[in-house]
């Protein structure tokens, strides 16, 4: 039996329009399981659809400490879905809504542990690295539960940058990897990708300067600096299911795009 994951950061200015990419864009429509981030509250017309979905948001209403037209414009949630049925569990950040959210997904042959993070600066932690820290700090007991630990899935908008140079969030990457989590994208990549011209580009462009070493995939397209290609996005799996995995990739990138940050998408024969 396969499944399929997406990880996304579905921010959108036209706020409810990615939703609907849920369900009508094929190459992540109908997934078993999504984790989202920048989601704003679910519409009605997706619920009725049979796609369940668990939130945990800030807003400005909800005590987001951030002030004025940014917090009104933009939803700082995070969320994971599957039309399966999802089921949050008890654990919850300790600092701020919409960092992490944790729900219990059942996938038929498997019952998964689905959390959705992201890496959300703000006064307490200004540089994104040190809030994701925080928040795999808080994901730890998640981790090492009896019950839930197994089989977990792990991914979101870290906004940690892969290929800059070494700084304080490689760290974190790494010590999510020390927790015994295999990094999807990385295992997936293919022998071959430096025949493709389109990965060779953004593999020769990748501030790590490994050329055609380079291990780093594009999920993100900043607008100031199209040509350098960006990993902020990840999608990590406990050993198990680590060990299922057929492949994973991240859709490519262009100014059409629906969002900014690329779809992770993984399939897993479990």
């Amino acid at each position: 039996m396969s499944i399929k994951v997406v990880a996304w950061n579905m921010q959108h200015q036209k706020k409810a329009a990615n939703w609907d990419r849920l369900l009508d864009w094929e190459p992540i429509a109908k997934a078993d399981l999504y984790l989202l981030c920048e989601a704003v509250p679910v519409p009605e017309h997706i619920k009725s659809a049979g796609l369940e979905v668990e939130m945990n948001g800030s807003t400005k209403e909800t005590g987001c400490p951030c002030e004025g037209e940014k917090c009104d414009n933009r939803r700082f949630s995070t969320a994971v879905a599957s039309p399966s049925g999802v089921e949050r569990l008890p654990f919850k950040p300790e600092r701020r809504a919409g960092t992490w959210i944790a729900c219990s997904a059942d996938l038929g042959a498997m019952s998964v542990t689905a959390i959705a993070l992201y890496g959300l600066g703000d006064d307490a932690y200004p540089s994104y690295w040190e809030s994701t820290e925080k928040a795999v700090s808080e994901v730890i007991p998640i981790l090492k539960d009896e019950e839930y630990g197994k089989h977990v899935l792990l991914g979101g908008d870290f906004n940690i940058l892969a290929g800059a140079p070494r700084y304080g969030g490689h760290e974190v990457l790494e010590r999510i990897e020390d927790l015994g989590l295999v990094e999807c994208l990385k295992a997936g990549l293919p022998e071959n990708r430096y025949d493709d011209p389109v990965r060779r580009k953004d593999m020769d462009h990748c501030q790590c300067g490994r050329g055609s070493q380079c291990t780093h995939t594009r999920t993100f397209l900043k607008q100031d600096d199209p040509d350098t290609p960006h990993q902020d996005d990840y999608l990590f799996a406990s050993a198990e299911l680590a060990d299922l995995l057929e492949g994973c990739h991240a859709l490519r990138l262009d100014v059409t795009s629906p969002s900014d940050h690329a779809p992770i998408v993984a399939e897993f024969n479990i």
